[in-house]
């Protein structure tokens, strides 16, 4: 797995730091269109990602697997709290996603960008990833509580966003009543491209053929106590697990 680091503003070219902090300042969102294959490859890809599980790097606690955007139990593809690679492998076959947190803990290039992005007032609470190999996503309708950088690192995903936006995003109203109005946006992100989406707009997803990764990093637009810091959430995620982070498929 590649470790070196990577700058914040070269994942997020072209636009700079000040324009992402722009977007949330106005609750708009941006879908930008990549450089194409292999452009987010130094930050993870699925062969670096399966070397974390399968290397018992990754704790099942910071782990979902969800199948038609249920949770599937975990009795399925783990042993003794372990994962169990073939097992795992075995429901990748059959169309599963699954939802990883904490990966700035894991994962060196991920933790220098979130540490870069603070030198620029934008603290990144969330460093995850979705892997899917089914067509559909890992949730059903919802909005998260940060503002979304979305990388879409290998295959493609449809992303279907509804308005309006919700005023006071809050975790006990994040999957209730979704709207039932057409899509103020409905796009398919490229391997390479990336999503930047405002706290409290519904969205949906869809997989794209064959199998998709893309990492999510959840932010906020303030300025660290302590720049430099990275990662440092303080929030139950809605993935079922203690995950100090919340995100999105």
């Amino acid at each position: 797995m590649t470790q070196d680091a990577i700058a914040f503003s070269d994942l997020i070219a072209p636009l700079a730091p000040a324009d992402v902090s722009a977007l949330w300042r106005s609750q708009t969102f941006r879908h930008q269109r990549g450089s194409g294959e292999h452009r987010f490859g130094a930050l993870l890809n699925w062969d670096s990602l399966w070397a974390l599980i399968d290397g018992a790097v990754i704790a099942p606690e910071s782990c979902r697997v969800t199948y038609a955007r249920r949770t599937v139990d975990s009795t399925f593809y783990l042993d003794e709290g372990r994962f169990n690679p073939d097992r795992l492998a075995g429901l990748f076959e059959q169309g599963v996603s699954m939802i990883i947190v904490k990966l700035n803990e894991h994962v060196p290039s991920i933790a220098a960008a979130c540490r870069d992005a603070a030198n620029f007032g934008l603290r990144i609470v969330h460093a995850g990833a979705i892997a899917t190999t089914g067509d559909q996503g890992a949730f059903g309708s919802h909005y998260d509580l940060f503002h979304l950088i979305v990388l879409q690192v290998e295959g493609s995903k449809r992303w279907r966003v509804y308005g309006p936006r919700a005023h006071k995003p809050t975790a006990a109203m994040a999957t209730v009543d979704p709207p039932q109005s057409p899509p103020i946006l409905d796009t398919v992100l490229q391997e390479g491209d990336i999503l930047f989406l405002p706290s409290g707009y519904w969205h949906s997803c869809d997989n794209g053929p064959g199998r998709s990764l893309h990492v999510t990093l959840g932010c906020v637009a303030k300025p660290t106590r302590t720049p430099g810091e990275g990662a440092n959430p303080q929030s139950r995620g809605r993935y079922g697990v203690e995950d100090r982070h919340a995100g999105s498929d």
